[in-house]
């Protein structure tokens, strides 16, 4: 059984950080549109989120590990922010800002 399999069996044991939620909505209430990419399935991530995922703007999901700077690209044009004005947040680095823009 693959590793996403195992991960889509055991999604609702995965849980946001304490006060993530919060956080999410406090950044949504000032106007900060929020996007989230992943090689995940969307579903999962949803699922995880919860009530917070109606605070998404735009989800890049499914994403091969070397697909993810052309998620980046249409996810800045969906959202209408500009490369030098987004902030990305994760838990890995594996694309230089320079090479989405």
């Amino acid at each position: 059984m693959s590793a996403r399999c195992l991960q889509a069996q055991n999604i609702g044991q995965i849980q946001l950080f304490p006060g993530a939620a919060r956080m999410l909505v406090d950044l949504h209430a000032t106007g900060i549109k929020l996007a989230l990419l992943s090689s995940n399935a969307e579903a999962n991530i949803r699922r995880v989120l919860g009530s917070s995922a109606e605070l998404f703007k735009h989800y890049g999901c499914g994403s091969s590990l070397w697909g993810k700077p052309a998620k980046f690209r249409a996810t800045l044009k969906v959202t209408d922010v500009t490369a030098a004005a987004a902030v990305c947040l994760g838990d890995e680095v594996r694309a230089r800002a320079s090479s989405i823009s």
